[in-house]
């Protein structure tokens, strides 16, 4: 991954391919949708069985996924510094996971700071900007 710290503008550039991953789960979201609305449409009239139910289910789950991937997610290459509230640290299985907290409610995941050497990196390039960071161990 690569983040820079652009002082003429003010942002921090992330380079990372968050978009690409992102873009593929709302297609994968999509078709999930079109499939159980497929399936939920050509069911017979006199009951819905195990499978309609099953991707009623899926459709259901996807359409929430897709809204949470839309409204709540961010993939913004460049992002000006004031509006970046945090950086928030999340610990899951024994992994440290990053993301900045943003205006408006969303937030922008830094997904491959496996090295502390780039956690470090990222420490001093938030410490220039002026942005909080969790506390450290």
């Amino acid at each position: 991954m690569n983040i820079n710290y652009d002082t003429a503008a003010g942002t921090i550039e992330i380079k990372d391919g968050m978009r690409t991953t992102y873009n593929v789960l709302k297609i994968l979201m999509v078709l999930n949708i079109f499939n159980a609305s497929i399936s939920y449409y050509n069911a017979p009239a006199n009951g819905k069985g195990f499978l309609e139910i099953l991707w009623i289910s899926v459709g259901l789950l996807s359409i929430a996924v897709l809204f949470y991937l839309i409204f709540r997610k961010s993939t913004a290459r460049a992002l000006p510094v004031s509006r970046i509230i945090r950086l928030k640290e999340k610990r899951l299985f024994g992994k440290r996971h990053f993301a900045f907290v943003l205006k408006g409610g969303k937030t922008r995941d830094l997904g491959k700071l496996k090295e502390q050497a780039d956690i470090d990196a990222l420490l001093v390039i938030l410490a220039q900007a002026g942005i909080p960071t969790p506390a450290r161990d």
